[in-house]
């Protein structure tokens, strides 16, 4: 397993303001189409969109379903 200190590159994003109405617009999109995903998921998403990132994924199946979302799949 990874110790913390191989994380220190990556940032770390906080759930500010924005990201939060940012969540609760994508949740709200996806109940009115039906197609509601986990809330983690959402909230990965609204984080990614807030700060202009890509999502790195094995499964992207569910974050398609959020508008906008660059995603970059990972073949096992």
């Amino acid at each position: 397993m990874p110790s913390a200190g191989s994380y220190a590159r990556f940032g770390r994003s906080t759930f500010d303001e924005p990201t939060i109405e940012r969540f609760a617009e994508i949740r709200a999109w996806l109940r009115r189409r039906g197609e509601l995903i986990p809330d983690l998921d959402i909230l990965l998403g609204a984080t990614a969109l807030r700060h202009g990132l890509t999502v790195l994924t094995f499964n992207a199946r569910h974050l398609r379903r959020i508008p906008e979302l660059q995603i970059s799949s990972l073949q096992s």
